[in-house]
């Protein structure tokens, strides 16, 4: 029982708010929790993990795993949410533009492999990146505005 009133390090708080935020996400991304990416979630977590700095005890470092939770709950369901506007592209040959990300790489076979933020799709904007592998044959620098046709394929993450 003393243990339960024993102060505790806010780095405690800390760790274990770090450890939900990570369980959460991971949980977001394996289930459809889309119940979870409204923003009261996030600031409910949030509270939970101050409320649990505050005090600074053993007894409240529940609050800080179940704020982690929610706020990772919260954050991976908002981008679980972003990603399906293009499962219904996925497999089809799609005309893309976007601006490019990032400094253009090659790979073996001297293609140039690029990332684009900014997309849209006809009228839809959407979030994310996409990595392309096109021909070498332009030049393209970062921050040029490209506009690609192709199949598009599932990525991981945010990424398409």
């Amino acid at each position: 029982m003393w243990r339960i009133k024993k102060p505790l390090h806010v780095s405690w708080q800390i760790a274990l708010a770090g450890c939900g935020i990570f369980i959460g996400v991971v949980l977001a991304a394996e289930y459809n929790l889309s119940f979870f990416a409204q923003l009261a979630w996030g600031l409910t977590g949030i509270g939970l993990v101050l409320a649990a700095s505050i005090r600074q005890t053993w007894s409240v470092t529940i609050l800080s795993i179940a704020g982690g939770l929610l706020i990772g709950m919260w954050r991976g369901s908002t981008e679980q949410a972003a990603l399906h506007a293009y499962e219904s592209l996925y497999g089809n040959i799609v005309s893309i533009e976007g601006v490019v990300a990032e400094d253009i790489d090659e790979d073996k076979q001297g293609s140039a492999i690029l990332s684009l933020k900014n997309i849209s799709f006809g009228e839809n904007n959407l979030s994310g990146k996409i990595w392309l592998t096109v021909d070498n044959d332009n030049p393209i620098q970062r921050s040029d505005i490209v506009t690609v046709r192709g199949e598009l394929e599932a990525g991981f993450g945010s990424f398409a």
